[in-house]
């Protein structure tokens, strides 16, 4: 993928790199889409940007207030329009992806995130990778769509399911409405 996103929840919990490990290939750019771009104090994403491929996504006033305060360099800003709840707009944040030279985004989460690209219709592909153990409660996934009935639900056509390791890794594809 040309770039992989992720919403500040997600850099807080587990600090990612979102760079390629294990296997060969080219980094992505990686971008933090949040509204209040308070990063923890050592922060992978902005401390280890020596390819200069982390775009930090917000609302023009919270990157705007994030240059001026921050020392760092190398970052890419881009201003994303807000929704009138204060949300980030994901339909910008595509647009603003697609002049920028992207072809394809890996929304790989928190639940938030996912849940915008969700409820938006800003998906070609939907992939779970589940583990073999049991928890119990977790972190969501996907956050409450808000669905008044299951025909509301958003139906997938499946793609198949494999094996990674000891994990399962299953494929869909959202099946528009006419």
């Amino acid at each position: 993928v040309d770039a992989v996103a992720v919403g500040m929840g997600t850099v807080r919990a587990d600090n990612p790199s979102l760079t390629v490990r294990r296997v060969r290939g080219r980094n992505p750019y990686r971008i933090v889409v949040s509204g209040s771009l308070n990063f923890p104090p050592k922060c992978r994403l902005l401390d280890n940007n020596s390819d200069f491929k982390t775009i930090v996504a917000s609302s023009e006033k919270a990157v705007d207030r994030f240059r001026r305060r921050s020392r760092r360099s190398g970052l890419i800003f881009w201003s994303v329009k807000t929704a009138r709840d204060g949300s980030l707009e994901v339909q910008d944040l595509v647009r603003k992806a697609s002049e920028f030279g992207l072809c394809s985004l890996l929304i790989e989460g928190g639940g938030g995130l996912v849940t915008s690209f969700l409820k938006a219709g800003l998906f070609d592909k939907y992939v779970v990778i589940t583990a073999p153990i049991i928890i119990g409660r977790g972190t969501d996934a996907v956050r409450d769509l808000h669905l008044k009935k299951l025909a509301d639900a958003i139906a997938l056509k499946t793609g198949g399911s494999y094996a990674s390791g000891r994990d399962t890794v299953l494929v869909g594809y959202p099946q528009r409405k006419k």
